[in-house]
């Protein structure tokens, strides 16, 4: 049936109808918690409700929609890039709009002049700061002359100003902290997001949250996986080990630094499975209980017990969500 005509029989009319009269310039965002950011008649950035109502100006070179009451503003805008540090299992990504709470993030920074506004087009946290990183459930870091601070999500300050650096900053989302580290002693630890106090102190070369409550903590004399909430060692690892996120899984791999040693460790410390790098080449974190395993006979899938669940014969496998 053609567009525009109808069945002389159907007795259904569906009608178009304008939620609001096309008078705008341009939209910048869709509505997002019953906000829009538009250009009005006269070139104006600004904040409608759904009814077409003014709300506030929003002169920013950049807007991106509301998002649990905060949006993202920027001015002179540069591209930038997220920093992934440890996996897609453990370290995810965000996007302009919206926050994954299940995964746990790495920040870069770059050279952005972010601010966030409430609905009331207050500036909550200041794009003229030096930096404003990526907001968090929790709040944001904030740098400005040479110091740090995090603010909970009105801005309230409950950490610093202080001589960190969160550029690779790695993040146990789920238990609300963050690890930094002293710019003046080079040492990592980690800060409670809620309350600001230190809950890892300031003493090792390294602190990587890896999901399932655990941490990989290193002194450079000492090489621990550690519990997150309880701050008790569970296993000492090999200096040149690499341990891969466990991100929500119950197993991982811990790798030798001549990768040429592989060892399939439960989220208690147990060893379940070794392999030599004559067995196997190269592993992924594990996904749904598999992890993709490469071998010279190809590539293959591998459950948390070590046995082959697809043999080694594929040139790659993809995982799909």
């Amino acid at each position: 049936m053609p567009i525009g005509k109808m069945d002389a029989g159907d007795s259904k009319i569906h009608r178009a109808m304008w939620l609001l009269p096309p008078r705008y310039k341009d939209a910048y965002t869709n509505f997002y918690e019953g906000i829009a950011f538009v250009k009005d008649e006269d070139g104006h950035k600004i904040a409608i409700n759904n009814k077409g109502n003014f709300l506030f100006e929003a002169p920013y070179d950049a807007i991106y929609p509301f998002h649990n009451g905060l949006a993202e503003i920027r001015r002179n805008v540069h591209s930038f890039s997220w920093s992934s540090l440890a996996g897609a299992a453990v370290i995810g990504s965000l996007t302009n709009a919206h926050y994954d709470e299940d995964a746990d993030y790495g920040l870069s920074r770059k050279d952005i002049k972010r601010g966030y506004i409430n609905t009331q087009g207050q500036e909550i946290f200041d794009s003229r700061s030096d930096s404003v990183y990526p907001i968090t459930p929790y709040g944001t870091f904030i740098r400005d002359k040479g110091q740090i601070r995090f603010a909970d999500r009105s801005g309230k300050t409950i950490f610093g100003p202080g001589p960190y650096d969160v550029d690779d900053t790695t993040f146990a989302m789920k238990e609300g902290l963050a690890a930094l580290e002293n710019d003046q002693t080079d040492k990592r630890g980690a800060i409670s997001l809620v309350t600001g106090e230190t809950v890892i102190p300031f003493a090792y070369d390294e602190v990587r949250f890896l999901g399932s409550d655990r941490v990989e903590l290193d002194t450079g004399n000492t090489h621990v996986l550690a519990s997150v909430s309880t701050g008790r060692a569970i296993i000492s690892l090999l200096e040149d080990s690499d341990i891969l996120p466990f991100g929500n899984q119950s197993v991982t791999w811990v790798i030798g630094d001549d990768k040429k040693d592989f060892t399939l460790l439960s989220v208690d410390g147990q060893t379940l499975a070794h392999f030599t790098g004559n067995q196997i080449k190269e592993v992924t974190p594990f996904h749904h209980g598999f992890s993709r395993v490469k071998t010279d006979m190809g590539t293959g899938l591998m459950d948390e017990t070590g046995a082959w669940a697809l043999p080694p014969q594929y040139r790659t496998i993809h995982f799909y969500s």
